[in-house]
């Protein structure tokens, strides 16, 4: 039987031994939309997020169904 290579794709952008989230900033932000009702504290982001991708983000992942 044939030695086979460990891998075929060549490894770009990530270390190896290093969890990719280990490489982000991590900041806690509050999210809001105002005029829904919607607000959080201390979710936390990348710290490269703007503001209004953080509340989109944020409501959308932790929308709750309030019976609508």
């Amino acid at each position: 039987m044939a030695k086979r290579k460990n891998s075929f794709i060549t490894r770009f952008f990530t270390k190896r031994n290093v969890h990719p989230y280990d490489e982000v900033n991590w900041v806690k932000r509050n999210a809001e939309i105002p005029g829904s009702g919607f607000k959080m504290e201390n979710v936390e982001f990348p710290d490269f997020y703007s503001q209004n991708s953080v509340n989109i983000i944020a409501y959308k992942y932790f929308k709750v169904n309030r019976g609508k």
